[in-house]
């Protein structure tokens, strides 16, 4: 997993963040790509299109770590994409947003164009 954290502060809409994460998805193959067993071996596969939505939740500043700790788990490799994103708010102009990649389909470098195209 490669897990990061992003401070969002002042207003947000919420559903031209979500359509931000499906244009991504759209552009780059790496976030539309699946794996297979096929007769032992590993297959990848690259997607037309992946179903995605951000998970929404509201917390206090103090509940965040524990949202964030359960945030990192296992992906399902057959399952594309294999970026998941949470978008928890503490306030009107508060948001923290939450995202994990499977480091299969990305590394450092990667992450970072990611991250800079969202902005």
């Amino acid at each position: 997993n490669m897990p990061g954290a992003l401070i969002i502060e002042g207003s947000l809409d919420k559903k031209r963040l979500e359509q931000a994460f499906r244009q991504l998805i759209a552009r780059h193959e790496a976030l539309r790509t699946r794996f297979d067993m096929v007769d032992g071996e590993v297959i990848q596969r690259i997607e037309s299109s992946a179903p995605f939505s951000v998970e929404y939740v509201q917390a206090s500043e103090e509940e965040t770590p524990q949202y964030a700790q359960d945030f990192v788990r296992e992906f399902d490799l057959a399952q594309a994409p294999l970026l998941r994103v949470q978008l928890i708010e503490n306030g009107p102009q508060r948001h923290v947003m939450l995202y994990d990649m499977h480091h299969i389909i990305s590394d450092g470098v990667t992450e970072g164009i990611i991250v800079q195209e969202f902005s």
